[in-house]
């Protein structure tokens, strides 16, 4: 049975909005620790920062994250331009250098070099070649649409058609260590005839201490005709100062091509600049992600990574959450329960509902049966039925019990242990028996369960069973299993003692030197007798007086497979001509 939980509350303590690539930490809820001392896993999710030697790029869903509209515009009577020198609010790296400005330039492209292009000077149009390319008119620069607009294209009169929103404006966004610088290029008409016609839209986001670059292209149509717009060229991506590396989007490599709502992400895949460390109660424990922690009571966990910035700072985000240590139910513990069968044992299992429960409500507690400690912990694997329970002998039931109304995750777990009894059979036999000189106690031959044997028919203490027998003597036999829970077979059951006379005859000259052995003892195959008279026969009987094994031998030695019977306790009688020896053999 799966149950359903509310969550343990993770609390963070750095607020962070906008794109999932500002920095961001967050801990995987843990599995409550059901009992002081056992262990749970913290795993903690957050943004990787890495170096910016190289990068990956992935196309991401178009949002209108940040708005195209406001800030720093660029001058709408000048077409082909570089803005002044722009200072960036924070440095920012890119392939491998920190930069604290850059240009933005009104044809859909920033870069970095400042020294191969001059603060207001023109912004590059022409280009046909494919990146990277160190002749590239504008290295070291995200391109984002990188084509040919015409901000200056005015309606009549010379006045721009609506230069409150037909722009290139620039700003910034955000809180640090999480700010974003936002260029735009907003329904830019491309150049040539058209006035207000194929007006495009995109914009390139900066992101601070992660290094990512986002594009959005809200929208680019490919002019006509072609031949007066430098061939309809665009391209999205970046490249380094050399131009001997970049980054570009599948089909959006310089040519003709038309989109909308489109993303693109440009992440740095060099080497993880970040570090992450464990701490509770101010005290430092670990980096390892995931973590194991063993609490003894309900704790706080931290989790703090560093961000290497480019300026040399760390910015730092950290988050917390608790690992709760359950308390155990007022139960009552089980009882054991013992059966008194000879067949197949069958438990009920369910008499133990009510004595975990005790006073508690029925409706409210749920009590569930499992046969490992590890399944009521999981809620895995119930007993199926556990009011007709097949089990054994030995076997511990672990109980598992929930307050439903408290969305405790752990179950208190008690377990006891199944008895199974087998009936006693009162003993019986010859009640004369002849024995040779010598013999004792353990050469009386019963059927029937143990049995410890007395010198009266009532009362005194019980013999040992190594007595020597004596001619004419009565001997008094008693079931020796008083715990056996099998109604009315115990020890009271029996009204008398059974009672044997024994006939005990003097040894002969033949029988002073008479050897007997049988080896091994216990024995787990086979068992080997040996004599200095012949045996005629062997009988083995199990300890409720059943002949498991009967042999026919004519030789003084024998061997008797032992292979098929359970392991226990047996009893051998070995007959000969002359003599009738009995004893006990233990199978393994």
């Amino acid at each position: 049975m799966i149950k359903n939980y509310l969550s343990i509350l993770t609390v963070c303590l750095l607020g962070l909005t906008g794109s999932a690539q500002q920095l961001d930490i967050s801990i995987e809820t843990p599995v409550p620790v059901c009992a002081p001392g056992s262990c749970t896993e913290l795993k903690a999710n957050y943004t990787d920062v890495k170096e910016t030697s190289s990068y990956i790029v992935n196309s991401i869903p178009y949002q209108n994250l940040y708005s195209y509209t406001g800030g720093t515009t660029i001058s709408a009577f000048q077409d082909d331009i570089w803005t002044s020198l722009i200072n960036l609010p924070f440095n920012f790296c890119f392939y491998g250098n920190s930069y604290d400005k850059l240009l933005v330039g009104s044809n859909g492209v920033v870069t970095f070099d400042i020294v191969n292009n001059i603060p207001g000077s023109i912004c590059p149009y022409q280009f046909s070649t494919l990146i990277p390319n160190p002749a590239f008119p504008i290295r070291n620069a995200i391109y984002g649409v990188y084509q040919d607009t015409d901000i200056t294209v005015t309606s009549a009169g010379g006045v721009p058609i609506n230069p409150a929103i037909q722009n290139v404006n620039y700003y910034l966004a955000g809180v640090a260590p999480n700010r974003t610088f936002v260029v735009n290029f907003n329904e830019l008409p491309l150049f040539g005839p058209g006035n207000g016609e194929n007006l495009q839209t995109s914009q390139i986001v900066l992101y601070e201490t992660t290094n990512v670059v986002d594009i959005f292209i809200k929208k680019r149509t490919n002019p006509a005709p072609l031949s007066q717009y430098i061939n309809g060229n665009a391209v999205v991506g970046i490249q380094n100062q050399a131009g001997t590396t970049a980054a570009v989007p599948p089909g959006r490599n310089t040519g003709q091509w038309t989109t909308t709502n489109e993303a693109w992400r440009f992440q740095p895949a060099g080497n993880s600049l970040l570090t992450l460390s464990w701490s509770k109660d101010g005290i430092f424990f670990g980096n390892e992600n995931p973590i194991t922690v063993c609490p003894t009571q309900s704790e706080i966990y931290i989790a703090t990574v560093n961000y290497p910035r480019c300026d040399g700072t760390i910015a730092t985000a950290s988050t917390a959450t608790a690992v709760i240590v359950q308390s155990p139910l007022p139960v009552t513990d089980p009882l054991d329960i013992a059966i008194c069968t000879g067949s197949a044992p069958s438990f009920d299992l369910t008499t133990n509902t009510a004595v975990v429960l005790g006073a508690l409500n029925p409706d409210i507690f749920e009590v569930v049966y499992y046969t490992t400690y590890q399944d009521a912990l999981n809620y895995a694997a119930s007993i199926d039925s556990p009011q007709n329970y097949a089990g054994f002998d030995g076997q511990v039931i672990y109980v598992g019990i929930t307050d439903l109304t408290s969305g405790a995750p752990c179950p208190t777990i008690k377990n006891f242990t199944l008895t199974v009894n087998t009936p006693l059979v009162a003993p019986s036999g010859d009640t004369e028996q002849n024995f040779i000189e010598g013999e004792t106690l353990a050469d009386i031959e019963l059927t029937g369960s143990t049995v410890d044997w007395y010198a009266a028919a009532e009362g005194g203490a019980p013999l040992p069973i190594t007595t020597v027998l004596v001619d004419g003597t009565t001997y008094y036999a008693e079931l020796s299993d008083t715990d056996n829970a099998c109604s009315g077979l115990g020890r009271s059951a029996l009204v008398q003692r059974f009672a044997v006379t024994v006939s005990v005859a003097l040894a002969t000259e033949d029988w002073t030197s008479f050897r007997f052995k049988a080896v091994p003892n216990p024995v787990k195959d086979i068992l080997n007798i040996s004599s200095t008279a012949n045996i005629t026969a062997v009988a083995v009987y199990n300890l409720l007086g059943q002949q498991v094994i009967h042999q026919t031998v004519n030789n003084t030695e024998a061997q008797i497979s032992m292979a098929g019977l359970a392991n226990g306790t047996y009893l051998m009688k070995v007959s000969g001509n002359n003599f009738v020896k009995t004893m006990k053999v233990i199978k393994q």
